[in-house]
Formats: C-alpha cells, structure tokens, sequence
C-alpha cells in the first residue's frame, strides 16, 4: 500500500510541477505599474514580452491610445536626452508610453506609434535623478515580444517607402528619415528575404538636417519575376534603427518577337526545308 502511494506522489508531483510552469511560461512580468521592472540602466537592451499582461485602463493618454496589454519599466534621468524605443527585434505591433511622477498620479511625458514601421520611438529632454515610468504596449489588442533600448540620445525616426521604377532587372528603393539633429548614415538593405544579405548606400547620405528627408537607393542586377524585400536603415553616434519590410516583384523577362528580317530568315529556312524534302520525296517515289 505504502509503495503504492509513493508511485502515485512520483505520478503527481511532476504533473503539479508542469501546471505551475505552464501558468508562468510566457505570463509578463511587471504587468503592474507598481512592479515595474528598473530602473534600468542608460544605455541598455532588454527582452520582454506583453503576452499574458492585462491593459492599463487607468493609465491616462499619453501620445497614443492604450488598447492592448502593457507592461512597465523604470529608468532614472540623465539630466540630458534620452531616447527609448522599440525599434529592431519586435515581433508585434507596438506602442510607447512614457509617464513621470507615481503610478497613483501619472504625468505624460510622451508617447508614440509607429515611428520605425511598426515598432515606436520617444525622445524626451530628461531631469536628472528623477524617475521615469515607461510602458509598452501594442496597437488594436496585439502582444508579443519585444526588445526595450535606451540610450542618452536621440536616434533616427524613419520609415520604408515603397519602391519605385522597377523594371526586370532594377528598381529604386525608398525610404523617409528623420536625424532628430545628429549625423546620419543611411543604407538600405535587401534580398530574397528578411535575411536580406545585401546592403546599398542612400544617394542621400549621410543626412544632418532634423527633418523628414526622401532617401533612396537605384539597384541593378536583378532576376526578372522575382520577388525582393528591403528596408531602409539609419545609424548615428547613439544606435541604429530599422524600418519596417516592404516587397517588391520585378517585371518579368520580355517574350522575344522576331524583327521583319528575322521572320524573312525564318520564312526562308522553312522553304528552304520544304524544297529539300520534296526533292528528296521525288527521288524516293
């Protein structure tokens, strides 16, 4: 009897050990304002997901509506610009609010939607030792992971465009950049894929006025009928930012039409033939 109870605990305790780890895998941390995740330091990368987090009804407006689940970090100011954002390696659509003050009583201090494709960026002119509330969330309902930056800068705001002039062995790829004031290169990348694999100069870079500036990059050597992607890329001294991907098809090859005089060859070898074979017809009959 006794050895039958220690099988059925040896039975039990895993399956009770999965439960628990099924409930937490994936479930966000920080999902509260109150245990935000931080402070955080300047500059840093950090992984994080939305998914299993609830939406922050409470949270008052803050440069974007809140119509998805969010979770919440810290970070203390520099006294300087800083920069957060979500740019790069994010696999939903997401949102930024950034918030002073206590979780009891917020203040905006900025937010933003779809400021590199669809991942978001926010600049702010931070004070020094105070505390900063960041939370991210998503557009319509959507979660995911996500990738949080800060840096003490301002970084590029750009977007891709779509291409333009495509022809069956070339096309021009576009883009949009902002340089918030720093001096930026920009490049574009493209290929068969997201890998991309190949990487091509903007004819505009590097760009240094703070406006939205047209960008965009001529490319040859294409296959007819195939299907690329790109995106536009911008660097300055404070980090790297991606735009979202964009497709293109290139024309298919041209069917070959015989000129006049290739048609008179064409008509003449065929004659040619037929006189052949009927001498040949007649000498055999």
């Amino acid at each position: 009897m006794l050895k039958n109870k220690n099988l059925n605990l040896l039975v039990i305790f895993p399956l009770i050990l999965l439960c628990v780890l099924f409930i937490t895998v994936g479930t966000a941390s920080a999902d509260l304002c109150a245990d935000a995740v931080g402070p955080l330091a300047v500059p840093s990368v950090t992984a994080g997901t939305t998914i299993g987090a609830t939406i922050d009804s409470e949270a008052p407006l803050c440069g974007t509506q809140i119509t998805s689940p969010g979770v919440w970090y810290s970070v203390i100011g520099t006294g300087g610009m800083m920069t957060v954002f979500t740019c790069g390696v994010t696999t939903y659509d997401s949102k930024l609010s950034i918030f002073s003050g206590s979780c009891v009583s917020l203040v905006c201090v900025g937010g933003n939607d779809d400021a590199c494709g669809l991942q978001s960026s926010v600049s702010f002119t931070s004070v020094a030792g105070t505390e900063y509330l960041i939370l991210v969330h998503g557009f319509g309902g959507q979660t995911g992971n996500f990738t949080l930056t800060i840096e003490a800068g301002p970084i590029p705001i750009l977007s891709t465009q779509a291409a333009t002039s495509v022809a069956t062995t070339s096309a021009t790829l576009n883009g949009s950049v902002n340089t918030n004031g720093s001096d930026t290169t920009v490049t574009f990348e493209y290929g068969l894929d997201t890998n991309y694999g190949t990487t091509v100069t903007a004819a505009q870079s590097p760009l240094t006025d703070p406006i939205d500036a047209s960008v965009s990059a001529p490319i040859t050597s294409l296959t007819p009928g195939t299907t690329y992607h790109f995106r536009v890329v911008a660097q300055n001294t404070v980090g790297t930012t991606y735009g979202a991907d964009v497709t293109f098809t290139t024309e298919a090859a041209p069917v070959a039409i015989p000129t006049l005089s290739e048609w008179g060859m064409i008509i003449m070898s065929l004659m040619m033939a037929g006189s052949a074979f009927w001498m040949i017809r007649r000498r055999t009959s």
